[in-house]
């Protein structure tokens, strides 16, 4: 065993040992000295290393062998010993990453289960700890069965983690996991809305301020459980629109990870006079401008034209800050490109609409374009149940005048 560790240190011995047959070999072996600990340490060892030295095919070739199954039998059978639950967690956190095969293989040994009680067990080994946020990070990634799995069985340990002074990489897998469990789960997203879980997550990625992974999967996770109940009160109590606000400042130069940030921000403050209020008096107006002006994907576009009509919707002031910024501008631009989503010209719509309750603000956007034109170009990308037709009407009687306007054809 120990010459076939070394030997499988070259990538080219770890293929031809997987060739011919050690994959199998190795888990038989396991198999047939499951009551030896020393020996079971040295052969998940040597699985890890043809493993990750080879093909993705020997992941999948392992599960179909029963090698998954004893790495599993080793997280029960062995539950004292920590050296060996350590390797355990490793070696699956390994064999499962990019493999859904093997996710599956784990989900339906009840493998999540054996994970869970081993976190539980041995809650202050910081590398028990980061091994079995890993395995259940890579479980729990596209997997719903793993999902609510680990949804159902960790929820309060998970959100018990978050409260902890963690490490970067285990609050990134942290994230991660939370993120993965409330995806498309609305009874874990409720379970972590009732939990107290959403001011949890605030305050750890507000801790690894500046860690921006760290942010944008805790974003991601915020956004997921959009829809329970205690969203919008508890994000806004726990001072989240400002921790939002921060890290939108933070990612200006980084389109992709500042469109994950708008929708987050977007389900926080959508229906919200308070948190709209609260991202107005941060400065949200002129920042968010400045990102649409700058980089022109669809879901930025529509969740930064969502936020700026809520702001606009709060009062006469708040009107002329948004307009004051440029917000007529980047709305008009946004209903020029045909390109642009359907969602991107609706809300485009809905934000002209919202400015033009002001008088003065109608008659510049009359002034500044052909808006009967563009509203009927926007008009003619739409579908037939698209609230830009209705919108249309509205924001042309407002800014072309009651009855003397002219009609959409």
């Amino acid at each position: 065993i120990s010459a076939l560790q070394m030997l499988c240190e070259d990538e080219e011995n770890a293929f031809l040992t997987a060739d011919f047959g050690g994959i199998e070999a190795v888990a038989q072996l396991m198999s047939i000295y499951d009551d030896d600990g020393t020996l079971q340490m040295e052969l998940v060892s040597l699985l890890m290393r043809i493993v990750a030295r080879g093909a993705r095919k020997n992941k999948e070739l392992l599960g179909k062998c029963n090698g998954i199954r004893q790495v599993l039998e080793i997280l029960s059978r062995y539950k004292e010993d920590l050296e060996l639950q350590r390797k355990a967690c490793e070696a699956i956190a390994v064999f499962v990453d990019e493999c859904p095969n093997n996710k599956n293989v784990v989900k339906h040994e009840d493998g999540c289960r054996l994970i869970v009680n081993c976190l539980e067990s041995f809650p202050s080994d910081p590398q028990i700890r980061m091994h079995c946020l890993w395995a259940l990070a890579g479980l729990t990634f596209e997997n719903d069965g793993n999902q609510q799995a680990v949804g159902s069985l960790a929820m309060p340990l998970l959100l018990k983690l978050a409260s902890r002074d963690l490490k970067c990489f285990d609050a990134m897998l942290l994230l991660q996991i939370l993120r993965n469990v409330t995806e498309n789960n609305a009874t874990n997203q409720m379970q972590l809305g009732m939990m107290g879980g959403i001011p949890l997550i605030v305050n750890l990625i507000e801790r690894h301020s500046g860690q921006d992974e760290i942010f944008v999967a805790g974003c991601k996770a915020l956004s997921n459980t959009q829809y329970a109940e205690t969203f919008h009160e508890a994000i806004y109590k726990c001072d989240g629109i400002r921790v939002l606000f921060d890290g939108f400042q933070n990612l200006l130069g980084q389109p992709d990870r500042l469109e994950v940030v708008t929708e987050t921000l977007n389900a926080a403050t959508a229906g919200s006079e308070g948190a709209s209020r609260e991202a107005k008096n941060l400065g949200i107006v002129p920042l968010l401008i400045e990102a649409l002006e700058s980089y022109d994907s669809p879901g930025l576009q529509t969740c930064g034209l969502q936020i700026l009509t809520g702001v606009s919707n709060l009062d006469e002031d708040a009107i002329f800050n948004v307009s004051g910024y440029g917000g007529v501008g980047v709305a008009l631009e946004a209903l020029k490109e045909v390109k642009n989503t359907r969602e991107v010209h609706e809300q485009a719509v809905k934000l002209l609409l919202s400015i033009a309750r002001d008088d003065d603000c109608a008659k510049q956007i009359e002034e500044d374009c052909d808006i009967r034109q563009i509203l009927e170009n926007a008009r003619a990308n739409a579908g037939r149940f698209s609230s830009i037709h209705q919108d249309s009407e509205l924001l042309l009687e407002r800014t072309l005048g009651g009855e003397d306007r002219p009609g959409l054809i």
